[in-house]
């Protein structure tokens, strides 16, 4: 369960997923911790209201004429939070008193701000620290990789999601192929989003991807060192990689794991096989069956990886009390 103590760190492991839904995300964990964290007080309503290039834009999702005020242009000018009594009728929960939290970049300039409703008579000591921990989903440049990242999950990514939410319950064979290739392809772009995103060098080896992925998402990584690394092909490699990448993400982001475990080795019939556990919250079955249509979790991706090298995911719960994904792939 996510506590004041724990939301920076979460908040961070939401951050640096790279996703272009983790603003969205990472404003959710934050609404949860301080509406149960205050018995019902809070409620971060309007959300966070982001500039993706700075404000004034006109294609980066401007703020709508109708949530402007005097209150909302001080706390963004002044970058400090503002108490808000009278709200302009468009707020949500507007005859209640709000509180403007500006949510400033490395320049000191406002990228965004939260806008809590609140029956409280102060505000709580640590959010607006913890909403300062939101800037570096914020920090985008026009043409920057981060920005092209962005368009390339949001509009290319959405429209195959879309595809494959056509096809992927269909019996016939070319349904069944059609959902193969949109799981893969995604897969691809899910690799290229994460390396524009992080702008970090190629992982060549195993542990490696182990060792950089666990510290980029805050996780205990336990692991065997990958005997037998070195004889295994470029193509087989690079898929291992991107799933121990996806799953480590999964893992800390939404699993809110702590501890990762591991393994690879070959199976009797002589497949590949890579196993990834966690001891976070695990994930149902309608988790599952959602994070293969829309991509969630990283498990669609996962799968796709899977699939593009004709091997198989496997799902299930691990010893650690999380979640166990196991991948198979045939040896080239």
């Amino acid at each position: 369960m996510t506590t004041l103590d724990t939301l920076g760190p979460e908040i961070a492991a939401i951050a640096s997923s790279g996703r272009a839904d983790a603003p969205d995300d990472a404003l959710a964990l934050l609404a949860d911790a301080y509406f149960l964290q205050s018995a019902g007080l809070w409620t971060l309503g309007l959300g966070l209201l982001h500039y993706r290039a700075g404000f004034g834009v006109h294609d980066e999702r401007p703020l709508p004429d109708e949530l402007w005020g005097d209150d909302l242009e001080r706390a963004l000018r002044d970058g400090a939070p503002v108490r808000v009594e009278r709200a302009p009728e468009a707020w949500r929960h507007a005859e209640r008193s709000h509180v403007v939290l500006p949510v400033l970049g490395d320049d000191g300039r406002a990228r965004g701000a939260v806008i809590a409703s609140t029956d409280a008579p102060d505000v709580p000591e640590d959010l607006a620290r913890h909403v300062q921990g939101l800037a570096s989903l914020l920090q985008f440049t026009e043409g920057s990789p981060k920005r092209i990242a962005d368009d390339l999950e949001r509009d290319l990514g959405s429209a195959m999601w879309a595809a494959l939410l056509g096809v992927q319950d269909a019996d016939d064979a070319a349904a069944k192929r059609a959902a193969g290739a949109l799981r893969a392809a995604l897969a691809e772009l899910r690799a290229t989003v994460v390396t524009l995103r992080h702008g970090l060098p190629r992982v060549e080896r195993l542990v490696d991807a182990a060792t950089r992925y666990g510290d980029a998402y805050g996780l205990a990584v336990e692991h065997d060192a990958f005997p037998g690394e070195e004889a295994l092909p470029g193509p087989d490699r690079a898929a291992l990689i991107s799933v121990i990448r996806e799953a480590l993400e999964n893992a800390a982001v939404h699993g809110r794991a702590r501890r990762v475990r591991i393994s690879a080795g070959r199976s009797d019939e002589g497949l590949l096989v890579l196993i990834v556990e966690d001891d976070g919250a695990g994930a149902s079955e309608a988790q599952i069956d959602r994070a293969r249509i829309r991509g969630a979790l990283g498990l669609a991706a996962i799968e796709g990886h899977a699939l593009a090298r004709g091997g198989t995911m496997r799902l299930g719960r691990s010893e650690l009390g999380g979640l166990r994904v196991e991948v198979s792939i045939p040896a080239v």
